[in-house]
């Protein structure tokens, strides 16, 4: 009975083992199936590897930088919180004075009050102020209706005072050449190249005022055929006056009796003949008609002597 048992028992234990072998066989032929996949795929993770351990390498490079740095801001703690420290200090101080300002408040608001009590007054005032405004405005109004009158009374007064500045110029141009002449006479008689001192002061601007009215006479047309009278002597006057100026000056008169009005432009200044010499522009208007242009010359010895028209 116990060897049929054992039989059995080893018959079974060889067929287990069979079983085995035969599965085993099985899982080695999936194995062997899928080595070549499982090779590929560790070939690949190889492969992956070294980047992934280059990376570190570069990483752990980094790390003492990074540690620097951390140390250096771990050194900037301290200061930091002294700082801090600093500002805790101080807010004692600022919570101080804002109370202060809290303080103050009370009084302003009982100062604006009073200034909003008075605000009634204010606008009674301001009532008062319109009142005598439109009492202004009305005797403004009045004395708008008198400004007519006025600016005629203006202008009667401004044409008075036209005609008074177009006369100042010619006078002060005469008064220049009465005071150049005087001198120039006066050291004439001083050299005894006129008889008498009165005839000499008054012989001399005479003289000069004649010599240069001839100039101006022909530069007028020949004969004065524009330029008589009262044109002449107030056109003398001015070129005169322009012989004493530099080069490119001009004078400039005017007749309101006769309506002309004349510009003399020095021109050019040379000498010629041992003779002091000038050219003169001059041209001549009546209203906006220019009824003269000419050029001369005008010359003379020396400085005492008269000016002559050059021939």
């Amino acid at each position: 009975m116990k060897s049929a048992i054992a039989s059995y028992s080893l018959a079974a234990g060889l067929f287990a083992i069979a079983g085995a072998i035969v599965f085993f066989t099985i899982e080695l032929s999936h194995i062997r199936q899928d080595l070549p996949a499982i090779l590929t795929q560790v070939e690949n993770t190889s492969g992956k590897v070294d980047p992934i351990l280059n990376e570190i390498k570069e990483i752990r490079k980094l790390i003492p930088p990074i540690l620097q740095e951390v140390d250096a801001t771990r050194s900037q703690i301290p200061p930091i919180l002294a700082e801090i420290e600093a500002i805790r200090l101080n807010v004692p101080p600022i919570l101080n004075e804002v109370e202060e300002t809290r303080k103050l408040v009370p009084p302003i608001l009982a100062e604006a009050s009073k200034t909003i009590d008075s605000i009634p007054q204010i606008i009674k005032t301001l009532n008062s102020i319109a009142t005598t405004v439109k009492q202004s405005s009305k005797e403004v109004a009045r004395t708008r209706a008198l400004v007519p009158d006025i600016l005629k009374e203006i202008k009667s007064v401004r044409k008075e005072i036209g005609a008074t500045r177009k006369a100042i110029p010619v006078t002060l141009d005469r008064v220049d050449y009465l005071l150049a002449q005087a001198a120039t006479t006066g050291q004439k008689a001083s050299e005894g190249a006129i008889t008498g001192v009165f005839t000499g002061v008054i012989t001399a601007p005479f003289r000069a005022l004649i010599s240069l009215g001839e100039a101006a006479k022909d530069a007028a047309g020949g004969e004065g055929v524009f330029l008589e009278g009262e044109d002449l002597e107030i056109a003398t006057d001015a070129a005169v006056a322009l012989t004493r100026l530099k080069k490119g000056a001009t004078r400039r008169w005017k007749n309101p009796n006769s309506g002309k009005r004349g510009k003399f432009t020095l021109v050019a200044k040379y000498r010629e003949d041992k003779l002091e010499c000038q050219t003169m522009e001059h041209q001549v208007w009546k209203g906006d008609e220019m009824i003269i242009e000419r050029v001369f010359d005008a010359c003379r010895k020396n400085p005492n002597s008269p000016w002559e028209l050059k021939k």
